[in-house]
């Protein structure tokens, strides 16, 4: 009955929300018959449609939200490294200022160095992790320099 009732929920996923109308109602009769919904007694045909409507009229969920961490109005719960590469050449820094756009889409801006990076590497991976009081540091996988960054709003 598990299984039956697995298959069932793959054929009726599709279904669209605002269809309310019993199965036997929206679906052919080859259909019904193929997801063997026809071995169901009256009973439990009825369960299943009020499952279903009740799923239909839940509000859908909402769209994963954008990452907004390094952004100024994001909690410091949210702080966690972010790695991602840099896509293209990649030939390092010399001074504040430079952006730095990661394969992600997020553009962080150099506040400060420490000194020059040079370097010639194709995607390298870059980590930007929180530091104190709520700046962020960009660090090159394989290079020992690191940036102060803010990120781009």
């Amino acid at each position: 009955m598990r299984l039956l009732l697995a298959c069932l929920l793959l054929v009726v996923s599709s279904v669209h929300a605002a269809d309310t109308a019993p199965l036997r109602q929206r679906m052919s009769e080859a259909e019904f018959r193929a997801a063997g919904l026809h071995k169901l007694s009256a009973e439990e045909l009825a369960r299943l449609d009020a499952w279903l409507a009740a799923r239909d009229a839940a509000p859908a969920p909402a769209a994963a939200s954008e990452d907004r961490r390094g952004l100024r109005q994001v909690a410091a719960a949210d702080d966690t490294d972010i790695v991602s590469r840099i896509p293209g050449n990649f030939r390092g820094w010399s001074a504040p200022g430079e952006v730095i756009t990661l394969e992600n889409g997020q553009r962080w801006r150099i506040i400060q160095v420490s000194g020059a990076l040079a370097v010639n590497v194709d995607n390298p991976v870059a980590t930007i992790s929180p530091a104190a009081f709520g700046s962020w540091s960009l660090r090159i996988e394989g290079f020992n320099a690191r940036a102060k960054v803010r990120r781009v709003e």
